[in-house]
């Protein structure tokens, strides 16, 4: 939902990374909400941007390139198929490069699902294959009132690493078969939940 804290999350992911690594990052943001932009740490640097429109998203991710190929682009907020669309083509530009994004959703699933139908609308069913490919991580999280203020909560996450798990949820993203991946969401909540008896079943 709105005022959920994502925006925080993805900039500070964001620049995070660069503060850390280094490189430098590009925001695409419709309007731009919190001021990232310019030097972190020793050899990281990010350049804001506020664009008018979704659809300007290929056309200033064309000029940034021009300069050079940013390690980190994030994209303020998905909305439009053609936002989506472009999201997976910058994600597979490069495996040097991290698309890091926001999106709206009642739970990851109709999040994802969501983002998936608008990119079919542009790309058919080679969206699937192109997200299958590249998403590395969805992260679903809400804010939650307390008398002290306000406490972060994430009620699910999917992580899709590159291994033999990593495999099996990518052919259902391949597939289409979205609904399949809640037991797989369960699977990785309980492994951080349990993490002593995991390591006693030898996982």
């Amino acid at each position: 939902a709105q005022c959920c804290g994502k925006t925080t999350t993805a900039s500070s992911l964001a620049v995070g990374r660069l503060a850390r690594h280094g490189g430098h990052g590009l925001t695409l943001e419709c309007p731009a909400e919190l001021p990232v932009g310019g030097a972190w740490g020793e050899y990281g640097f990010c350049l804001q941007t506020e664009i008018n429109s979704e659809r300007e998203l290929a056309r200033q991710i064309e000029y940034a390139h021009r300069f050079s190929s940013p390690n980190v682009i994030l994209i303020g907020e998905i909305r439009t198929k053609y936002a989506a669309v472009e999201a997976l083509r910058i994600a597979q530009g490069s495996n040097r490069q991290v698309v890091i994004a926001t999106v709206f959703g009642l739970d990851l699933l109709t999040a994802l699902g969501a983002f998936l139908r608008g990119a079919k609308e542009l790309d058919g069913e080679s969206a699937g294959d192109k997200l299958a490919t590249c998403l590395l991580c969805v992260i679903h999280q809400t804010l939650h009132p307390t008398e002290k203020g306000y406490v972060l909560r994430v009620p699910d996450f999917l992580l899709c690493p590159f291994t033999e798990d990593g495999d099996t949820i990518r052919r259902k993203l391949r597939e289409g078969t979205l609904k399949a991946l809640a037991d797989d969401i369960k699977q990785q909540k309980n492994r951080v939940a349990y993490p002593e008896w995991l390591t006693r079943a030898g996982d």
